[in-house]
């Protein structure tokens, strides 16, 4: 974070001595790529604040980086800002129209509106992309899309769809186990739980979801392996769940 802060400072000062010259411009250009990536890193982050006023001074050093106005659309969609967040998107995909990641970054925002069906065909798009190099994402985001309009049965294709692509993906694995519990099929819901595990993937929820199974499946040493693990890992655990059987107090 130094290094850009630096970079940046260099870069303005550079720009203020050269106004008007083209070199001025590519500097500006430089600013606010920097200012861009700063900004999506502090996205990342968590920081919205900080990410919103590192995306704005890109935008008014050069508005014509996609990936600016894809920041401030998370920024938007973040406070809410529906409308906001949709002329950002849009701007963004005219900008970089093969660009799977805003593609699929859409296709959640349409997600969040309740859009299903738009947000289905973005994902498929992108998904399309040759570039786009991360499909269980978007296979992902389209599951959970599914998962949280109480569509259960695309969102179990589409997380195994996503370990077709990544075998590993955790979020996927941790998903279709809790959809095999819910069903009662424990033993499958112990199967993704054991792939989760032999990858070190294991959450407090997917460990606590492991200790109901292994309680439903009537094995103590089980049960008592994942409550041992549970107590390294949260010590307070036994005050917010029965170590039994893994049910809420």
């Amino acid at each position: 974070m130094r290094r850009w802060a630096t970079l940046l400072a260099v870069v303005l000062l550079s720009a203020c001595v050269q106004t008007g010259s083209p070199r001025f411009e590519a500097d500006l250009d430089q600013a606010a790529r920097i200012n861009t990536q700063l900004g999506l890193d502090y996205l990342r982050q968590g920081n919205i604040e900080l990410a919103s006023s590192r995306l704005n001074k890109a935008l008014e050093q050069n508005d014509k980086l996609a990936d600016t106005h894809w920041g401030l659309a998370l920024v938007h969609a973040h406070y809410g800002e529906g409308g906001k967040a949709r002329r950002a998107f849009d701007r963004a995909r005219s900008l970089a129209p093969e660009d799977g990641n805003i593609i699929a970054s859409y296709g959640q925002f349409l997600c969040d509106q309740g859009e299903l069906d738009a947000a289905e065909q973005q994902f498929a798009k992108a998904l399309s992309m040759p570039r786009y190099t991360t499909p269980e994402v978007a296979y992902g985001n389209a599951a959970a899309c599914y998962q949280r309009n109480g569509d259960v049965a695309r969102a179990e294709e589409n997380f195994r769809r996503a370990l077709v692509y990544n075998p590993r993906y955790a979020r996927a694995l941790r998903h279709l186990a809790a959809i095999s519990y819910e069903r009662q099929d424990y033993l499958r819901a112990r199967a993704f739980l054991q792939r989760l595990e032999a990858q070190g993937g294991h959450s407090l929820e997917s460990l606590v979801l492991g200790l109901r199974t292994e309680h439903a499946l009537g094995d103590r040493t089980a049960v008592q392996a994942y409550a041992d693990e549970l107590l390294s890992r949260a010590p307070d655990i036994g005050t917010r769940i029965d170590l039994n059987t893994g049910e809420a107090w």
